[in-house]
């Protein structure tokens, strides 16, 4: 961890002879809240230090980011260790606000929903994080820790690459499998529309005749395959990972208990009940093909119901807003009338609770990898390629 260094407190108390003694003050019970673990106080202190301070900035910034980072706010760390070796004069101070830089950079990245599966956007945050690393080493080649942590770090970049190449050759497999099964579905679908006509067909012939000649059995041996079929492409598409199939298929298995309840009406020579099981069948089959859409027209079906769901609630608001209204005006009509009637409490109008997402702890898996837990801790040194 960073109060590990050491070198915070060193380089402060080499700065204090230099000033006054309030300043000097500040910053020692700054540091000494530091020690304690007391991170809030302490910053508070280093602030105050900031404050009064024409000289040193650079030092009180850094023990600012420190403090920062203790309170596990480590885009603000971030920033302050920035502005510290922007600063700073001294290429020490300037190697040690870099790397913490590079530590606090990496947590922020590896701990933000901004990140979360967006894996370009994360490659060149942790880019940025390499770059920290590197240039702290060049600065001061000491800092052997910076070496270790870049070489961590790249590592890092080099799995995320590896990961996003993977899950776009999957996309692409699932794109593919898709547009065959939605191709394979249409099929289906028509196949069971030709069906569901003949057995129309047949209803109407027989509705005409006094005594059928035609009976159900063809339909029933043509309506049965259909079913087997619509069976096994729905058990292929609940075995995808894809969610669009895995949500189609779920049609799918619908279509196929209508279309096996088909056959059961027509063994029985009921032809209305056969009919309407028929219908429903193309009906989910239909849906299931709407659902192998691509993901333009899914975005679009997701933004139709969340538009549909605030115009619910705005709807619900103004008729709030409208009976709070008119109860307003009937209490103040009331309060008009003569003193002897006792006053009504006005009704307490409920207000929507807008539900909080809890960020993701993306920091506990990070916590179980040995290398990510490495890029913590100023480490025993690791020879590494010096590619900078």
């Amino acid at each position: 961890m960073l109060s590990k260094y050491g070198y915070i407190f060193i380089l402060l108390m080499m700065m204090t002879t230099l000033r006054a003694d309030d300043i000097a003050k500040v910053v020692d019970e700054g540091n000494a809240l530091y020690k304690k673990g007391d991170f809030a106080t302490a910053l508070r202190k280093y602030k105050d230090a900031e404050n009064i301070a024409s000289k040193g900035k650079d030092l009180i910034l850094f023990n600012q980011g420190t403090a920062q980072f203790g309170l596990k706010k480590y885009e603000e760390a971030k920033e302050l260790f920035k502005q510290s070796s922007v600063l700073a004069k001294e290429k020490e101070l300037q190697a040690l606000a870099l790397y913490n830089m590079g530590v606090s950079s990496y947590l922020a990245t590896m701990n933000s929903k901004k990140t979360k599966g967006n894996l370009e956007n994360k490659i060149k945050q942790l880019t940025e994080v390499s770059s920290n690393f590197r240039n702290a080493y060049q600065k001061n080649h000491r800092l052997i820790s910076a070496a270790s942590n870049l070489e961590l770090t790249n590592e890092k970049i080099k799995q995320i690459k590896q990961i996003k190449k993977m899950m776009e050759q999957q996309k692409k497999q699932n794109e593919k499998q898709r547009k065959e099964m939605r191709k394979k579905l249409k099929k289906q679908l028509e196949k069971q529309k030709k069906t569901t006509e003949k057995t129309k067909k047949r209803k109407k012939e027989q509705e005409k005749e006094s005594t059928p000649k035609k009976g159900t059995n063809d339909i029933k041996k043509e309506q049965e395959p259909q079913s087997k079929e619509t069976k096994s492409l729905g058990e292929k598409m609940q075995k995808r990972l894809d969610k669009q199939q895995q949500a189609a298929a779920k049609n799918v298995k619908n279509a196929e208990k209508h279309q096996r309840q088909a056959s059961d009406a027509l063994q029985k020579k009921d032809m209305k009940k056969a009919i309407d099981e028929q219908k429903k069948a193309e009906e989910e089959l239909g849906k299931a093909i709407k659902n192998l859409d691509n993901k333009k027209s899914q975005k679009k079906n997701k933004n139709d119901k969340n538009k549909d769901k605030n115009d619910k609630r705005n709807d619900k608001k103004d008729n709030k807003k409208q009976d709070k209204d008119k109860q307003n005006k009937d209490n103040k009509d009331k309060n008009n009338q003569k003193q002897s009637k006792p006053k009504k409490e006005q009704e307490k109008i409920d207000k929507d609770k807008l539900k909080k997402s809890t960020a993701d702890q993306i920091l506990q898996d990070e916590k179980k990898n040995k290398q990510q837990r490495s890029i913590l801790r100023q480490g025993r040194y690791i020879d590494v390629e010096k590619d900078w």
